[in-house]
């Protein structure tokens, strides 16, 4: 199923989109909620019932309730307001912190995956995103493929874990080198440089809908990976290009990281770190610091694409330079 989120009267709607058409789900099924987290949270009695109207839908044994055409709608992000967003890295420590400083690849990070937190009030849908003057200094973008978690476990395994994977979706996290530099050189990038904003969308496409990509695990491995080609175009321009399958670590491995001693919730959002490939991130050819006005699509092959531009916040608000240097 492809599930979204747009905006109704003022309030986020919960919807699910077959044939370029969005149905709002409550309009589904008098049991359906109307929001995201809702469903989330109650994964196990809604998603069989939204899975049975779209393929009623289909099959002609269910007459349609109206439907709106996608273009004609605000989109939201899928997840409006996750209960926490962490970036995974997957891929082995980020591979945009080494392309910015090689020496912040952290020793012994290859025994297991890290997840630093980013700021889960900064999510955004497709649409402009608002930087302030200073998150214009080495302004960078990481293409990602995320997940969110659908049911609630804590100490989950590995081998378990692809059961509570609710879908995935298109992932752009904003980073700021400039006036973070020294904070680029912890874990990844993890404290202010890190919360620009991070843009998920358009859609988030359950599993039943990526079964045709499912590939194994790397030998020594546990989860299942997709085979999913993404890549970045800034103003039309190729900027970087990857695949989910080059995870370093699956994202079961990385549930499985993150539940020890924790609880994971219906909501959580966890994302895959940067996919660039290494090599096109270390071509000074393909160096792109954003600017206002730039447009950025982000495409994952099976989960679609997600529309960002970059605008500039009316404000003349900038930290002091020691601030940006110890901050």
């Amino acid at each position: 199923m492809k599930l979204t989120t747009y905006l109704k009267e003022g309030n986020e709607q919960l919807a699910l989109m077959v044939d370029e058409l969005l149905f709002d789900m409550d309009s589904l099924h008098p049991d359906l909620p109307m929001s995201m987290i809702m469903f989330l949270n109650y994964w196990d009695d809604c998603y069989p019932l939204a899975l049975a109207a779209q393929q009623a839908m289909k099959e002609g044994r269910m007459s349609r309730p109206r439907g709106i055409l996608v273009r004609d709608v605000e989109w939201l992000a899928p997840v409006p307001l996750p209960n926490s967003c962490r970036n995974g890295m997957g891929t082995g420590m980020s591979r945009i912190s080494t392309r910015q400083d090689p020496s912040s690849k952290i020793p012994g990070h290859e025994k297991f995956p890290e997840f630093p937190f980013t700021d889960h009030h900064a999510i955004k849908g497709p649409g402009e995103i608002i930087c302030m003057p200073d998150h214009l200094e080495q302004l960078d973008f990481t293409m990602q493929t995320a997940i969110v978690i659908c049911r609630q476990g804590r100490n989950i395994r590995a081998s378990q874990a692809d059961a509570f994977i609710g879908g995935l979706m298109v992932m752009n996290g904003l980073i700021s080198h400039g006036p973070f530099r020294e904070n680029m050189k912890g874990a990844g990038g993890t404290t202010k440089g890190n919360s620009i904003a991070t843009s998920i969308g358009p859609c988030l496409i359950t599993l039943d809908e990526l079964s045709q990509y499912e590939i194994p695990a790397r030998i020594g491995h546990e989860g299942v990976s997709w085979n999913l080609p993404i890549s970045c175009e800034v103003n039309g321009k190729l900027a970087g290009e990857g695949n989910l399958g080059e995870m370093d670590w699956t994202f079961a491995e990385i549930i499985e990281r993150i539940s020890y001693g924790a609880q994971l919730f219906p909501g959580d959002v966890i994302g895959s770190g940067d996919l660039r490939n290494i090599q096109m991130n270390a071509d000074p050819n393909h160096q792109v610091w954003l600017k206002p006005g730039d447009k950025l699509n982000v495409q994952v092959e099976g989960l679609g694409i997600l529309q960002n531009t970059i605008a500039l916040e009316d404000s003349d608000y900038s930290l002091s330079s020691k601030t940006k240097q110890t901050d």
